[in-house]
């Protein structure tokens, strides 16, 4: 669990990085994940995307309320949130007109 934990919190906050530093910024704030991700890629927010943003929200701020959340990561979840967290990646440098190699398109297993 402990490393599910920290592959799902740098991939979020990989995430995060990148959509927040290719939005316009909320006054003198980078907004929110969602909202960002909303405005730079898609409203509304793909399920699979929202289930991984919050699996990442709760591993972020982690303790005894968020237990339960967190308590059903298997192999494959952890393997699909990761492959959400690149597809994302994917769709962000696509929006930006980066290309995207095929090094960069690995799906993830155990």
């Amino acid at each position: 669990m402990i490393d599910a934990a920290v592959a799902i919190v740098l991939a979020g906050t990989s995430v995060a990085e990148l959509i927040g530093q290719n939005v316009p910024p909320d006054g003198t704030q980078t907004p929110h994940l969602r909202p960002a991700y909303k405005t730079l890629l898609a409203d509304p927010i793909p399920d699979p995307v929202e289930e991984f943003f919050k699996v990442y929200d709760c591993m972020r701020h982690f303790g005894p309320a968020k237990h339960q959340a967190v308590a059903g990561i298997t192999e494959e979840r952890l393997c699909n949130y990761l492959t959400t967290a690149q597809s994302v990646w994917t769709q962000v440098l696509t929006e930006l007109g980066a290309t995207v190699g095929d090094d960069f398109q690995q799906i993830f297993r155990f």
